[in-house]
């Protein structure tokens, strides 16, 4: 429908309608209502019932204010801003005399689209005015009725400089891709639509009811409306029913964001971001096709862009233009607030964590494909999480880290060819990381894959294999198979001592978990012996304060207990203790295992209450420091019940033993107790009848 139709197509408003040469609507004479013609364009809106509420509730609170009350719509491209805008001018036609819309995105066109206003409402003086802007918003100003000023697609905050009057009983609403405004509480968010209006959408345009694929659909796109009507106008015009689009875009994704055609609205999905992208400057270019390769929620860019350079191997052919990135906090902040600026980035929760819509990853992703430089990105995202990923989880901080990583990682990994040496590093981490939480059965069955796929492209000698032998041999144990692990330990020390040598430390900790195993498979007076020796070895070659060092001071204390001396045992532990927390400080994990074992062994050496009073405080700091749900800190718990039962509390120590094994259960799941931690907790735990009360 072109402009010149709409006088007879949207019928009377206020008087006799006529359409002057511009396509605007004049209602009821030159006195009468002024209706810019864009106004009545297309605008197919479903699920904003919300946010047209709220415009509606912001505008209507101004009473007999004589100042514009401004509204900002902020959303990515092709969210439906525009739409929304225009729906909002057509629903509440009759509050206003005058409804004009201003194209802004375009500032050399933005004089002619208030000329045409002023030619108008003032047509004996417009030719005469230099400034049509500065003329229009005079002639709003002395208007008694309201009015509604429209500036659509303004690029940024200082577009709008000097396109806002100063005073009236008008209103402004904007729309803009920027997401930075200097005061948000002018600003509301138009974000894609819900489940069941996207799937309204994609139904009605396209005319098939399916409506459990169109919500597969609306998932993969997003909920975006662009992409949505898209999709939808491809299969109405294209004689396809939705299922078959569905499999045709899973093919041809990249093809199809270039097809279908969306009444009033000019721009596919490809080409939606393809001008904001050529238009960043370099480091926040580089910045986006880092985060293409991500998750695409919650980001963390704190932990990414500041993520340790020295661990970083970025692919040469990117690697310098993601360096500034890394090593200057001022370029990162710069390139993080132009990406929200163009509306490619929104802010993500408390944390400096960002949002990334899956189709602009989408398109991104292909249009670096295109250009044969996919691989180098995606070699980029994973070197970058890869070095941001805590080497091992000792404090609570670790841990929130690596859950705000563990998706991305995840996502990397897909993105990988599954040779990539440094899909190996990811994946071991990702084993890992599902061991320490608690699953350790899985970890087993992770780092089995691992350890087969890494043989088969690095070599069983190579040192990524090296290690995901060793942490196959440690899960293994930790799975309830304590002979195999201490086995598959045994081997490990001869191979990488003909590869490494014997001092080197992964040879030193292969030898540090033969000893461990051999303890809980039986023979603890042998475990005790070889921690003796390994011991020795790594003061020598790792030195005292080392936390492998200390770490093994705390295993050969432990062991010389299972070995039937608890009080040389609590001595061992009561020294290591001080040591370990004034090197690695009262919140590093060794820092309270350390605590635990000496914990237990007061209480095998006979002081059962002293050993109930530091698993009391132990638990309290593991609460603190690992978080409730450590498998540390619900050993701890299981503890402190079995010392109350031992000091004469059996009713509070059954209350608390039926807590913990709850706990256990929801989050480890029912097949903990086949586990080697499940068998040790049952066995260290048991509670008498007894019905004595503390």
């Amino acid at each position: 429908m072109q402009a010149s139709e709409f006088g007879t197509a949207f019928g009377t408003v206020g008087g006799p309608v006529t359409v002057n040469q511009y396509g605007a609507r004049r209602a009821g004479g030159l006195g009468g209502q002024v209706v810019s013609a864009q106004v009545h364009s297309s605008a197919r809106v479903v699920g904003r019932e919300e946010e047209l509420a709220a415009l509606h509730g912001a505008f209507s609170t101004a009473g007999a204010s004589r100042r514009p009350v401004l509204r900002v719509l902020t959303g990515l491209g092709g969210v439906g801003k525009t739409s929304l805008a225009r729906t909002y001018a057509q629903r509440h036609l009759d509050d206003y005399g005058v409804v004009w819309w201003v194209r802004a995105e375009d500032p050399t066109a933005i004089s002619d689209e208030f000329r045409t206003l002023l030619e108008i409402l003032a047509p004996q003086d417009a030719a005469a005015v230099a400034d049509p802007v500065a003329a229009v918003h005079s002639l709003l100003a002395g208007r008694s009725d309201r009015w509604l000023l429209v500036l659509d697609n303004v690029p940024d905050p200082p577009a709008l400089r000097g396109l806002v009057p100063a005073v009236g009983a008008g209103d402004v609403l904007v729309t803009s891709r920027a997401g930075i405004w200097p005061d948000r509480r002018m600003v509301l968010p138009v974000t894609p639509l819900a489940e069941s209006a996207a799937v309204q959408l994609v139904t009605s345009v396209s005319g098939d009811s399916d409506r459990a694929t169109a919500a597969v659909l609306a998932q993969e796109l997003g909920g975006l409306p662009l992409a949505l009507a898209q999709a939808a106008s491809y299969v109405a015009q294209n004689a396809l029913d939705l299922t078959d689009y569905l499999a045709l875009y899973r093919r041809r994704r990249a093809a199809l964001h270039r097809e279908g055609y969306v009444p009033d609205y000019a721009a596919t999905v490809a080409t939606t971001w393809q001008l904001a992208f050529d238009r960043l400057p370099g480091p926040s270019r580089a910045l986006l096709c880092l985060l293409t390769w991500y998750a695409a929620d919650a980001i963390p860019l704190d932990l990414l862009l500041a993520s340790d350079t020295d661990r970083t191997e970025l692919p040469e052919q990117v690697g310098e233009r993601l360096r500034s990135l890394l090593v200057d906090e001022i370029h990162r902040h710069r390139a993080t607030a132009e990406l929200i600026t163009y509306g490619l980035l929104t802010r993500s929760g408390p944390e400096r964590s960002v949002t990334m819509h899956r189709l602009v990853q989408a398109v991104s992703a292909d249009d670096l494909t295109a250009h044969h430089s996919s691989d180098a990105w995606i070699g980029a995202a994973a070197a970058v999480v890869a070095a941001a990923c805590p080497q091992s989880l000792t404090t609570m901080a670790d841990t929130t880290a690596w859950q705000r990583l563990q998706t991305h990682v995840r996502t990397v990994i897909n993105h990988l060819s599954p040779d990539q040496p440094i899909t190996f590093k990811l994946r071991v981490l990702l084993a890992y990381w599902t061991g320490t939480v608690g699953d350790v059965v899985r970890a087993r069955e992770l780092f089995t894959t691992v350890v087969e796929d890494a043989g088969r492209v690095l070599g069983r000698d190579h040192i990524d294999s090296l290690v995901a032998r060793t942490k196959l041999a440690y899960w293994t144990g930790q799975a309830g198979d304590v002979v195999r692990a201490r086995d598959l330990s045994a081997v490990l020390v001869e191979d990488m001592t003909r590869v490494l040598g014997p001092d080197d430390r992964h040879t030193l900790s292969a030898r540090h978990n033969v000893a461990y195993w051999t303890g809980q498979a039986g023979d603890v007076v042998r475990a005790r012996d070889l921690f003796v020796r390994v011991l020795e070895d790594e003061k020598r070659v790792l030195g005292a304060e080392d936390p492998d060092t200390l770490d093994g001071r705390c295993d050969l204390a432990r062991w010389t207990g299972e070995a039937g001396d608890a009080a040389r045992a609590r001595e061992l532990l009561a020294a290591v203790v001080g040591d370990v927390e004034r090197v690695l400080g009262p919140n590093h994990r060794l820092t309270l295992m350390a605590r635990f074992h000496l914990a237990r062994w007061t209480g095998e050496a006979g002081n059962a209450a002293r050993a109930r009073e530091l698993f009391t405080t132990l638990v309290d700091d593991d609460e603190q420091v690992l978080g409730p749900d450590d498998p540390w800190t619900l050993d701890a718990r299981f503890h402190l019940s079995r010392w109350t039962q031992e000091t004469g509390h059996a009713a509070h120590a059954r209350e608390l033993l039926a807590a913990v094994e709850k706990d256990v259960e929801r989050v480890l799941g029912p097949g903990y107790r086949d586990t080697l931690r499940g068998r040790h907790w049952r066995r260290t735990t048991e509670i008498s009848d007894d019905d004595n009360v503390s």
